[in-house]
């Protein structure tokens, strides 16, 4: 059985850390005082929901006037097309389809020239990346020389051509295209 104490959890004698320990002593007590029944069909709820915009029309127009219009004030279902795409690509163009194409734009066009432009860029990042790490104030030494460890193997062993290596490619271009975005460059 499972008990509620402070800012941990137990069950089972499994240890957890609880960030708020009133949610998971209210959520244990409708744990055991719901039916088995009642869970059944909740998540039953929970599977409908996850996949309704996936599924009919009318389930797609329910999932969007309760999650978009209602809980987030979107004022228009956007068309199906874009949906579409952005359950392919993703919303920054690397959802489930992002790595099979990323793979295919690399094979053709990521040549001997792009690669070392590629380098270039890679090397011009680690200087700046260093250059931050090494002004942080807050950081101990030691944890700084382990930071830049880290970062030399993550992005140098990404600008490869053998087999297997346009992923990394692409994982490096995804990497950069995000910190752009999220005005980290």
């Amino acid at each position: 059985m499972a008990s509620v104490s402070g800012r941990s959890a137990s069950c089972r004698g499994v240890q957890v850390n609880v960030m708020t320990p009133s949610f998971f002593e209210q959520f244990q007590q409708v744990f055991e005082q719901a039916s088995l029944d009642e869970w059944k069909h909740y998540m039953r709820f929970l599977i409908l929901d996850a996949a309704a915009p996936y599924l009919s029309n009318e389930f797609v127009e329910a999932n969007f006037e309760f999650h978009q219009r209602k809980l987030a004030g979107v004022p228009e279902m956007k068309p199906r097309w874009k949906r579409a795409v952005e359950a392919t690509a993703g919303s920054r163009g690397f959802g489930v389809l992002g790595d099979a194409v990323g793979r295919l734009y690399v094979a053709k066009y990521f040549t001997e020239d792009a690669k070392q432009r590629m380098s270039v860029l890679v090397a011009n990042l680690l200087t700046a990346y260093e250059q931050s790490i090494q002004s942080l104030t807050w950081m101990t030494d030691e944890t700084k020389t382990r930071a830049l460890e880290k970062l030399s193997r993550s992005i140098r062993k990404s600008v490869t051509r053998t087999s297997g290596e346009t992923i990394l490619i692409w994982k490096l271009i995804r990497m950069i295209y995000s910190e752009m975005f999220d005005g980290r460059i």
